[in-house]
């Protein structure tokens, strides 16, 4: 077994596939799907490219209403519930929108009112889902 490393760009970071492998032709195989399957993720679920399926449900959580999901992205919800319970709503996927205001590329906090603004659309609580249908309760998440 020999070792191979294999770099690539997705979802706007460097990333690094290290494997094991009998020969050279088997490990660009496999690092092959790897990629091919992030670069598939990427085009689903990327929230910088406007025809992801995760752009169209936050189109629709921007208007309220609901959307219909696929399996895959079923399971994801439900993992995220699952984490959203377990970590007594610490972790929460609709908090997403406070990038609005909080930049890391920028040195300082954001203003408290701008917060406070964004605050008022977020929790899971405000979600109905229903697999395979996710309901935006209140427009603006």
């Amino acid at each position: 077994m020999k070792f191979f490393r294999y770099e690539f760009n997705a979802m706007g970071t460097p990333c690094d596939i290290q494997l094991f492998a009998k020969t050279a032709a088997r490990a660009k195989q496999v690092a092959e799907l790897a990629i091919a399957d992030v670069r598939r993720l990427e085009m689903r679920y990327s929230r910088y490219r406007g025809d992801s399926f995760l752009s169209k449900i936050n189109r629709v959580a921007a208007t309220g209403g609901s959307i219909s999901v696929d399996p895959e992205t079923a399971g994801l919800l439900n993992y995220a519930a699952t984490c959203h319970q377990q970590s007594d709503g610490l972790f929460d996927i609709t908090s997403g929108i406070l990038r609005r205001v909080w930049r890391f590329d920028l040195n300082g906090l954001p203003d408290d009112e701008n917060i406070q603004a964004l605050l008022a659309k977020i929790g899971w609580h405000k979600l109905r889902w229903n697999p395979p249908v996710l309901e935006f309760l209140i427009p603006g998440m």
